[in-house]
């Protein structure tokens, strides 16, 4: 839960600093806490001690460790989803 909170926070303090210079695309910020949060699941299972016994890969991943790996390349994917895609804003500007 510490570990969200200052994700939250970091991600906050930047979204508030480049929300309105138009440097941050949508979509950016939920993409990147979706990789953020995988990288963070996976890694908080090591130190849990109260999951059931039912490892998965030969007894060695749980199940939240294998969605925590499934998490990565969703939000990898939606980032460069995000940052390829033209900003409808930024046509009508053009114009």
């Amino acid at each position: 839960a510490a570990a969200n909170l200052l994700v939250f926070v970091i991600m906050f303090s930047v979204m508030k600093k480049y929300l309105n210079t138009g440097k941050l695309k949508p979509g950016i910020m939920a993409s990147s806490y979706l990789i953020v949060y995988g990288f963070l699941r996976f890694g908080d299972e090591f130190f849990r001690g109260d999951h059931a016994p039912n490892y998965l890969l030969d007894g060695w991943m749980t199940p939240a460790q294998v969605i925590g790996l499934g998490i990565i390349p969703v939000g990898v994917a939606a980032l460069f989803y995000f940052k390829c895609k033209k900003n409808p804003d930024s046509e009508l500007k053009e114009d």
